[in-house]
């Protein structure tokens, strides 16, 4: 990554390896985090928001975004997971119960892959 970062003349970006729950952001800097596909893929995800939290500054943002397989829509969470897909459902009441304001919820992407 470090390389690319080079390659691409981006010299205001840090690459932080990070462990399964925690991940090891600096508190209180970022303006925003994406986490793309993959939230389904955090086990402790209570653990991971708190330090996603404490990473944001006052007005920082996270957006998660999930891709739902329809056959999985109405299964558990546990299922889901191992579907490798989480409904908003899900997230956003993990998010909420984390502290979080939800402040827009889209529901159609449309296919993607």
């Amino acid at each position: 990554m470090k390389e690319n970062l080079e390659h691409a003349r981006l010299h205001n970006t840090e690459p932080i390896l990070g462990d399964f729950d925690d991940p090891k952001l600096p508190p209180g800097i970022l303006d925003a985090i994406f986490i793309i596909d993959t939230y389904h893929e955090i086990a402790d995800y209570k653990a991971m928001l708190s330090h996603l939290r404490k990473s944001l500054r006052k007005g920082g943002r996270l957006l998660v975004l999930e891709k739902l397989k329809e056959y999985a829509k109405n299964d558990t969470r546990e299922l889901q997971t191992r579907a490798h897909t989480l409904s908003s459902k899900y997230a956003m009441e993990e998010l909420l119960a984390a502290g979080f304001k939800i402040i827009l919820e889209i529901t159609d992407f449309g296919k993607w892959n």
